[in-house]
């Protein structure tokens, strides 16, 4: 089951909310959360064909080196 953009938001840690909230004023929106084992969860934001990550400690990267399915 898929989950809605609002319960996605619900997943971020305070500080992935800061840093997606700032993304939203640039046109990103919340994609989904990708669970890393080694580094906690990334929220994956996108614009149009752009993609940019916040890690869990709110960090933004706006060339993500992940690779995203069709």
């Amino acid at each position: 089951m898929a989950l809605n953009q609002s319960e996605w938001w619900e997943r971020l840690s305070m500080d992935q909310k800061f840093g997606v909230y700032q993304l939203q004023k640039f046109g990103y929106d919340l994609a989904f959360i990708r669970n890393n084992p080694d580094n906690g969860p990334i929220a994956v934001v996108r614009r149009g064909v752009e993609f940019a990550t916040v890690d869990s400690e709110g960090d933004v990267d706006l060339n993500p080196d992940i690779v995203i399915r069709d």
